[in-house]
């Protein structure tokens, strides 16, 4: 293989490899993925889920903490990131940057927009704190965007009195970088101020602004709470239909046993209506099985609806099936709130050349032959025998 290879950890991988000790297991397959990523042959790329799984909000007191995990995470991927899960195309790679985060909020790191944000910035400064230090008609071109360029550039230093106070802490870092400056003097082509704006946006400052700026809710862990409620829900629906398939398919197979008597009757008359009977019967009863097999189908669903994303809409029509069909199975539906994680997870089967996932979830994924399942590597300690294997083809 001419390129590394693209390796999709599970959650349960960073926080084993995080929290264990010296000469554990874990720390020395965390020591081998380090040896070959440094050797350039394989990338591990960061996904919306994985930080949201493993960063999560803590009390004051256990900030430190979170900040030795935000590095952490920040050490093992490098800098690799996989699309945000709803920005999945068919063309998606794993790539250098803040991809992981939604397209609609890096959209907000746009160069021009963060420039448009800061004269707003910097013409409110002077309304307030020296108005009467500018020129009423050096003022009115201010007010414009070309004049504000023109101005900045004719004074430099300007932008310094500026304040970034209350500035969000990621829009702060990105103005005390001098991006903004450098563009508006012109050292900077709009392609190049975008690159290093997207690459600035560090895991630290992304856990901030979510967690200690605004408090936010966690959009995996909280959002999968509430995500399971509705689940429950429509479980308990299921629960019910199939409780009913159950009891139909009984007095179905209890008829056939009937028909299958009655058709050996010497009555002629009564023995053809009996073997027609068991014909529909039978029919009927292979219907319910096959129903009860797999009582959900999402292949006429979409998770996207966009054309450019069949790939990513037909592996969670078939993940999501098999996981709902493999737990429909048992007496009793257990649907846990991780179950949901593990399915967003398994939305990167395609864009990965070894997935990692969960035991129980990777066991239902390879029993329902799901789309490049082949790729699924069920334990951590097994990963790098997989990657072993991979290199030397």
């Amino acid at each position: 293989m001419n390129r590394p290879l693209v390796v999709y950890l599970d959650t349960s991988d960073i926080i084993q490899m995080y929290s264990s000790g010296p000469g554990s297991r874990a720390q020395e397959v965390l020591a081998i993925l380090n040896a070959r990523a440094s050797a350039g042959e394989i990338v591990m790329g960061l996904s919306y889920v994985h930080f949201f799984e493993f960063i999560q909000k803590t009390q004051p007191n256990f900030r430190d903490e979170r900040y030795a995990r935000v590095d952490f995470l920040s050490n093992l991927m490098c800098g690799w990131s996989f699309p945000f899960y709803m920005d999945l195309e068919n063309s998606s790679a794993i790539c250098q940057g803040p991809y992981w985060v939604p397209r609609e909020a890096l959209e907000g790191f746009e160069i021009e927009k963060l420039i448009t944000d800061l004269h707003q910035r910097f013409c409110a400064a002077i309304h307030v704190h020296a108005p009467a230090s500018v020129d009423k008609r050096e003022w009115k071109k201010i007010k414009t965007r070309n004049g504000f360029v023109k101005f900045v550039r004719s004074r430099p230093d300007i932008l310094s009195g500026v304040s970034n106070g209350s500035m969000p802490e990621m829009y702060a870092a990105v103005f005390r970088s001098g991006v903004l400056r450098k563009y508006i003097l012109g050292q900077l082509g709009r392609h190049e101020a975008n690159f290093i704006l997207r690459n600035a946006i560090s895991l630290r400052a992304i856990y901030r602004s979510n967690f200690e700026e605004v408090q936010g809710l966690n959009p995996i862990t909280d959002g999968c709470k509430v995500l399971k409620q509705s689940w429950d829900t429509h479980f308990q629906r299921l629960e019910g239909v199939l409780k009913l398939a159950r009891d139909l398919l009984r007095d179905s197979e209890d008829l056939a046993r009937r028909t299958s008597d009655l058709a050996k009757t010497p009555h002629k008359h009564v023995a053809d209506a009996a073997r027609h009977m068991k014909i529909v019967v039978r029919d009927r009863v292979l219907e319910i099985k096959r129903f009860l097999r797999r009582p959900i189908d999402f292949s006429q669903c979409s998770f996207i609806d966009c054309h450019k994303s069949s790939l990513l809409n037909n592996q969670f029509n078939a993940n999501a099936s098999a996981f709902i069909n493999a737990t429909a199975q048992k007496p009793i539906i257990n649907f846990l709130q991780s179950d949901i994680a593990d399915l967003l997870h398994s939305l990167y089967l395609p864009f990965c050349d070894l997935w990692r996932g969960d035991r129980r979830f990777s066991s239902i994924l390879r029993i329902a032959d799901v789309p490049f399942n082949e790729k699924i590597v069920s334990n951590l300690f097994d990963l790098p025998r997989r990657i072993d294997l991979l290199l030397s083809e």
